[in-house]
């Protein structure tokens, strides 16, 4: 039978981490964890027998210890009910405690778990069995989300209810009671300290699970912000401060560039008879034919409208020229249908082309220049490229 999931407060122990000298009724007797899950964060947190006995050694656990173990859950058998009751008598008087509590489950649920966790306090601990569970404590106390100091005040508060059952049994042998109250303290320090490892890990594996998503939320903030919404290409921004960058480029090795400014030929004409839908969409068909004519070094960004900017990096003039000739050539035979109807519509653009000087460094002028060459372009008839010379203008 699969193991019920456990909640707050819950302590769950395989019946193999049972003590001999405990006896429990049906009602106490705790269900088997499933193979799958069975040391499932003992691999995560890379818990081995070794590492375990270290582990004991480290608290001054030893054989006595157990034995002593044994001696208390035979002492406190008879009291389990009257510990539990004590328990969530005191845990249920604090609000954020009694909030989880209701929230998470029922009381007597909750109570059984508890009774549970009690019998198994101390058995078989150098079985990884018993790691596991302590380890899974602590991660669903982080995972409900109860704080730390909560978590820790409820062991506190569990230890002094089964010191005080042990005080009352060893009246007039204070030997006795030393010996188990030390032996019961230090195995619940441990039991503790293996939850607390397990919350500490978690809460660091949510934080770094958020931070990722924060980054990439950023990441995609920053891609957003600088592509163009109907395109995808740079919007004018980004594209300035590319330019800016290619510019420093081209000065740095020499490189020639040319900058085109590519302008849609009566394009208010569409949208007026057409719509600004189909208007959209014959704005990201040219752009998509700039896209393949272009080289994937090239910068491609929409400007505005109906305008694009192109950067021709480390391209020659008789270069940028011919690439500028043959995107316009392709524009001007690409067809566009207007969906679910028969029209179909042809679109040219005029070009204004600016091979940069190597004293020309403002991405401002560069494209300003190139502007006036469009201008050009588009006075002397549109569908054509223009290259700027000074005769143009400033």
């Amino acid at each position: 039978m699969a193991a019920p999931r456990p909640v707050m407060l819950v302590f769950w122990i395989p019946p193999n981490n049972m003590p001999a000298t405990a006896k429990l009724s049906p009602r106490h007797r705790p269900q088997a964890v499933s193979a799958a899950r069975q040391l499932e964060l003992c691999r995560r947190f890379k818990v081995t027998p070794k590492k375990l006995r270290r582990r004991l050694e480290y608290f001054h656990i030893g054989a006595r210890d157990m034995e002593a173990m044994a001696e208390i859950h035979a002492v406190i058998d008879p009291f389990i009910d009257a510990i539990v009751e004590r328990f969530y008598e005191h845990v249920g008087t604090f609000g954020p405690l009694r909030r989880i509590i209701q929230a998470n489950s029922t009381v007597d649920a909750l109570k059984t778990s508890l009774r549970r966790y009690i019998l198994s306090i101390g058995c078989d601990m150098e079985n990884l069995a018993y790691v596991e569970q302590r380890l899974r404590i602590g991660q669903i106390h982080c995972k409900i989300g109860l704080e730390p100091r909560w978590y820790l005040g409820a062991f506190d508060q569990l230890e002094a209810a089964i010191q005080e059952i042990l005080a009352a049994a060893c009246a007039g042998d204070m030997t006795r009671y030393l010996r188990l109250s030390g032996s019961l303290r230090k195995i619940m320090k441990s039991d503790v300290s293996l939850g607390i490892d397990a919350y500490h890990e978690d809460s660091l594996a949510v934080l770094q699970t958020t931070l990722a998503k924060i980054r990439k939320h950023e990441q995609e903030l920053r891609r957003t912000s600088r592509l163009d919404g109907l395109t995808g290409v740079l919007n004018r921004k980004a594209m300035m401060h590319a330019l800016k960058k290619e510019i420093e480029r081209s000065d740095r090795y020499g490189h020639p560039m040319a900058v085109l400014f590519v302008d849609l030929d009566h394009f208010k004409n569409i949208n007026d008879s057409h719509g600004h839908a189909f208007g959209d969409r014959v704005i990201k068909s040219i752009c998509a034919k700039i896209r393949e004519t272009i080289r994937l070094s090239d910068i491609l960004a929409r400007y505005g409208g109906e305008e694009f900017v192109v950067t021709l990096v480390e391209c020659s003039p008789e270069d940028a020229t011919r690439i500028a000739e043959r995107l316009r050539r392709i524009i001007a035979g690409n067809v566009i249908q207007k969906r679910d109807t028969e029209v179909f519509v042809q679109v040219t653009v005029s070009i204004g082309m600016y091979l940069r000087e190597p004293n020309e460094r403002d991405p401002r002028t560069v494209l300003r220049l190139a502007d006036r060459a469009l201008y050009a372009a588009k006075k002397t008839g549109r569908n054509r490229v223009v290259v700027y010379s000074p005769e143009l203008g400033s």
